[in-house]
C-alpha cells in the first residue's frame, strides 16, 4: 500500500521549506524538465546564470519547436509557431536579467502573477511565491 508521509502530516511545499530552514539543512530547487513551458523568468535567469549546458540545452529545443522537421513530427501537422516562454518569443533572443531588475523595481506583469495566502507567486502553482 502506498504511503504519502508528508499528505498525512498535512504538509505543504512551504511547511517542508520551513522545517529544512528550521533544521538548517538546504532547500533543494524545484524539481522540473528544463523545456517546461510553466517556468517562470526567475527560473530562467538562474538556469542561465547556473547552469549554461541546461540553458542552451533549452534553447536548441525551443529552436527545434519552429522547425519543419518538428511541426511534421507531431500528432497532427502543427501550422503555428511554438515556443517554451510565455512571450512567444525565442527563449535566446529574451533579456532575462531586465525582466527579473523590472521585478525588483515593482513592476510585476499582473497577467503573469497570482496571489496564493497572501504571497505573489507565478502562475505556476505556486511553487514560485516570493515576498
Amino acid at each position: 500500500e502506498a504511503s504519502y508521509p508528508l499528505i498525512d502530516m498535512n504538509m505543504g511545499r512551504g511547511d517542508c521549506v520551513a522545517w529544512l530552514l528550521q533544521n538548517r539543512l538546504p532547500v533543494p530547487k524545484k524539481s522540473s524538465c528544463i523545456v517546461c513551458p510553466y517556468h517562470d523568468d526567475l527560473y530562467w535567469f538562474d538556469l542561465y546564470e547556473n547552469s549554461q549546458e541546461e540553458f542552451w540545452q533549452a534553447c536548441d529545443f525551443d529552436s527545434w519547436l519552429r522547425t519543419k522537421e518538428a511541426k511534421l513530427s507531431a500528432y497532427r501537422v502543427i501550422r503555428d509557431e511554438l515556443y517554451i516562454h510565455s512571450s512567444c518569443k525565442p527563449l535566446r533572443s529574451i533579456d532575462f536579467k531586465a525582466l527579473i531588475e523590472g521585478r525588483k523595481t515593482g513592476q510585476l506583469d499582473m497577467f503573469k502573477v497570482e496571489i496564493i495566502d497572501g504571497k505573489i507567486c507565478s502562475t505556476d502553482g505556486g511553487f514560485s511565491c516570493f515576498s
